[in-house]
């Protein structure tokens, strides 16, 4: 039978090591134990008041009361203000109700705007460079093509947007929606 040689690999010697990771250890702690030893009188000491050193740098200032009454004051009591507080209603509203033929005037106004809505739909939005909205006016039975700006029947395209136009009125602003 043929002979098989094995060889072995001879281990590399050792190195020797300088240090041991438990020579480390304690070289840590005792560096640590220093700095407890330096730093525990600061922490432990108690911080100087500053605020003596302050009052004799700063002269402290009389009130601005006791100012004002040497000097003599300019403005009114505070009985003045008080007095006339007391005698107003803080409550009631500052704005004063409009007369009656104002009122009648923007209600007949209102009630034009509601009518001529209601003669109106919104058939629909061409989009493109310039839209342009489409209009039924059903009283008259007329259709109009109009883009933003343009008046009919003195009534002004404001906007024209997606699925509504803006329309003006009279003085009012109302919406026709598809």
């Amino acid at each position: 039978m043929p002979q098989v040689q094995v060889s072995v690999a001879k281990a590399a010697p050792a190195r020797p090591i300088f240090f041991r990771i438990e020579m480390l250890n304690i070289l840590l702690v005792a560096i640590l134990l220093g700095l407890l030893i330096y730093l525990v009188p600061f922490l432990l000491k108690k911080p100087e008041n500053p605020v003596p050193e302050l009052e004799k740098k700063v002269a402290i200032a009389p009130p601005a009361a006791a100012v004002k009454e040497k000097e003599g004051s300019s403005r009114p009591p505070f009985s003045y203000f008080s007095e006339g507080a007391a005698s107003k209603n803080i409550f009631q509203p500052i704005v004063k109700e409009e007369t009656a033929p104002q009122a009648s005037a923007e209600a007949e106004q209102a009630k034009k705007t509601e009518e001529i809505k209601s003669q109106l739909s919104l058939l629909g939005v061409v989009w493109g460079e310039k839209p342009q909205a489409i209009i039924e006016d059903k009283k008259a039975q007329k259709t109009y093509f109009l883009s933003k700006g343009e008046t009919f029947d003195s009534i002004e395209v404001k906007d024209i947007l997606e699925n509504k136009v803006v329309l003006f009125y009279n003085g009012q602003q109302f919406e026709l929606v598809l």
